[in-house]
Order: structure tokens, then C-alpha cells, then sequence
């Protein structure tokens, strides 16, 4: 088991693009990854490994969208 240092840290809504609707938070992390944690904070809803550490990030729009 390995420790994830955060290197940068935002949230993105989940299914509305209003202020308060339910948001998720989004992590990057010193092992090069992306985790987008569930609304409740207490799983992962999504990993993504990258080429290299995240310092800066911005999330637009929301997660969940249907057309």
C-alpha cells in the first residue's frame, strides 16, 4: 500500500450546473492520478493515471450528463 500526497484539488458538479446542486470532488495526487470521489466522499468513483504529476487543475460543466 502506497500513500497519495494531493497535489491539486477541485470539484465538479454532478448532474446540474447550478450552485447548489450535489458535487463531486476531484483529486490529483503525487502517483500521477485523477480519482473523483463518489458525492458522499466515502469511494472512488473514477481513476485516471496520467503522464505526470497534476499541479494545476479546472473542472467546467457536470459529470453526469444525458442528452
Amino acid at each position: 500500500m502506497h500513500k497519495d500526497f494531493i497535489t491539486c484539488l477541485t470539484k465538479i458538479n454532478k448532474s446540474l450546473d447550478e450552485e447548489k446542486a450535489v458535487q463531486m470532488l476531484l483529486v490529483g495526487t503525487e502517483h500521477q492520478e485523477l480519482i473523483l470521489l463518489e458525492p458522499n466522499g466515502l469511494g472512488i468513483k473514477l481513476k485516471i493515471e496520467l503522464r505526470s504529476v497534476p499541479v494545476f487543475i479546472l473542472a467546467t460543466g457536470t459529470f453526469d450528463v444525458e442528452y
